[in-house]
């Protein structure tokens, strides 16, 4: 969503979308797992969201889930999640 003010234009997405992302990273974080197909599909999204209100800031914070979704962090081709998958996944706003 996009807010035009006279001094300022503010973008904000939705927070639908913003409840579903939370709502998926905290399912993948309590199940302990992310296969490579969920990891493009969530990389997919959180690019779309992170882009769209950083630019290109919060790429370097996806890099474990596309590896991932690209099968680089699959360990013996289980789906468990790895620290750095742990740490990308967890959201920012808890603490």
């Amino acid at each position: 969503m996009v807010e035009l003010e006279p001094q300022l234009a503010r973008v904000c997405p939705h927070e639908g979308r913003v409840t579903k992302l939370r709502s998926s990273l905290q399912l993948h974080l309590e199940a302990d797992r992310l296969s490579a197909e969920e990891a493009h599909s969530l990389a997919g999204k959180l690019m779309f969201l992170t882009t769209s209100m950083f630019g290109n800031l919060g790429r370097a914070a996806l890099m474990p889930i596309y590896s991932r979704a690209h099968g680089l962090q699959e360990i013996n081709g289980h789906d468990q999640l790895n620290t750095g998958l742990r740490d990308a996944l967890r959201p920012s706003w808890r603490t």
